[in-house]
């Protein structure tokens, strides 16, 4: 993610080969994320189970620090085009980013909108 938030910050300055690169990696580690998140190794009676959070069937420390690492990335860099082969990190995501808690922590009314639409609320 380095290469590529933090030339949209203006705090490293990146060239086309290291923002390709950085997106290249960015995405390769979300498609882990995905496969994780989809249950694609989480094999039940009736085929791959979801998880909706990171550990366990409930919001950890897991979830908030990796929700903390990706909110300036939805917010800057991270377009629906970019994001359409990672939809259960995008389900994941924007259920965290809809919870009242992270609401008020972020204070995400105050912040830039995401750069995809936010689905509709979904309980977990």
């Amino acid at each position: 993610l380095r290469p590529w938030i933090g030339d949209l910050l203006g705090y490293v300055e990146s060239d086309e080969a290291q923002l390709a690169d950085g997106m290249k990696a960015t995405k390769t580690w979300l498609q882990g994320l995905e496969s994780w998140l989809s249950g694609e190794n989480n094999i039940g009676a009736d085929g791959p189970v979801p998880r909706n959070f990171l550990e366990r069937e409930q919001l950890t420390i897991a979830d908030i620090s990796m929700f903390s690492a990706l909110i300036q990335s939805f917010e800057l860099a991270f377009t629906e085009e970019y994001l359409a082969d990672v939809p259960s990190v995008v389900r994941w995501f924007t259920a965290l980013y809809d919870m009242p808690v992270f609401a008020e922590v972020y204070e995400l009314e105050t912040r830039a909108p995401l750069l995809i639409r936010t689905p509709a609320k979904e309980e977990l």
